[in-house]
């Protein structure tokens, strides 16, 4: 289940949303838009607070930075169910969604206050959290906007080393 609910999550907003968005106005403002859009989606959900926008929005980011770099919805949603496979082992609520809890092995009872721990949302919300989403965001930011031969990118790709790799591969000596 977790990994249906991750897949169709990336496959709305960066196998479509993003990639049309990407197509039309470029990577930065398709990355903002779609993360916004991610994050709007995520403040129906139990526990909101305000830190919830800033990190399911991030989370959108990271995820969209994922897909950019790799132009592979599968890393993305990997990564994705991977986050929400670990806060469902550890027990706590995942994106304010209680019904998760009883799928965990450990009965998660949080220490300490709201906004420190996430509260009701998870550890999503908690300040720890947006400090190592924005730490990964910008570390991935600069490595995905050069990368040649992306929409949006200012390089082209290098054709012939494009063409090497094929080579290679059919020659049997690559991946």
């Amino acid at each position: 289940v977790i990994w249906v609910a991750a897949f169709l999550e990336e496959l709305v907003y960066r196998g479509v949303v993003f990639r049309l968005l990407e197509a039309a106005w470029g990577l930065p403002a398709a990355l903002g838009v779609q993360a916004v859009l991610f994050g709007l989606a995520h403040l129906g959900n139990g526990g909101t607070g305000w830190t919830t926008m800033l990190s399911t929005t991030l989370l959108g980011a990271l995820w969209a930075l994922i897909f950019a770099r790799t132009r592979n919805l599968w890393a993305a949603t990997a990564h994705h169910a991977g986050w929400n496979f670990a806060i469902v082992l550890a027990g706590p609520p995942l994106s304010g969604i209680e019904d998760w809890r009883a799928a965990s092995p450990i009965d998660a009872v949080a220490v300490g206050p709201d906004w420190l721990t996430g509260g009701a949302f998870g550890p999503e919300n908690s300040p720890i959290t947006l400090v190592l989403l924005l730490v990964a965001v910008a570390a991935l930011w600069p490595r995905t906007d050069r990368a040649p031969g992306t929409p949006g990118s200012q390089q082209e790709p290098n054709d012939e080393r494009v063409e090497d790799r094929r080579s290679a591969h059919r020659a049997g000596e690559g991946p």
